[in-house]
């Protein structure tokens, strides 16, 4: 992972993502993150600063932010700068992180997932 330009997390919006581990992996290496613009992603990544947000569920938005980073040799050593300062912000204090990842799910989640067995939901998540 440390000798990625760039990674990648294109989860879907009916996939909630929970905490978004990539994303604190990848900062903590110092390296930029592509992902969508819903539930956590921009509580951790701040668009053209140290990853890129697109939006959620568009293929056409995921390819071109990734055209783009790889296009752009400038705009990708400025990311990873931006990446690394995050990292070291996020390893010196995650707690503030987690909470706002807690409110992302409160604020962005709302998740009905039925049982296999039935119709009876067996995880709900409400805003």
């Amino acid at each position: 992972m440390r000798d990625a330009c760039v990674i990648v997390a294109p989860t879907q919006p009916e996939l909630v993502e929970g905490r978004c581990m990539v994303v604190l992996e990848a900062m903590a290496l110092g390296v930029p993150v592509i992902a969508p613009d819903f539930a956590a992603f921009p509580y951790a990544i701040r668009h053209d600063v140290d990853g890129m947000l697109y939006t959620p569920g568009s293929v056409e938005a995921l390819s071109a932010s990734l055209a783009r980073m790889l296009s752009d040799p400038a705009l990708r050593d400025r990311l990873r700068k931006g990446a690394g300062l995050s990292g070291q912000r996020l390893l010196v204090d995650p707690p503030r992180f987690a909470s706002a990842v807690e409110g992302a799910l409160r604020m962005h989640a709302c998740v009905h997932v039925k049982s296999p067995r039935n119709d009876r939901p067996c995880i709900e998540l409400h805003c």
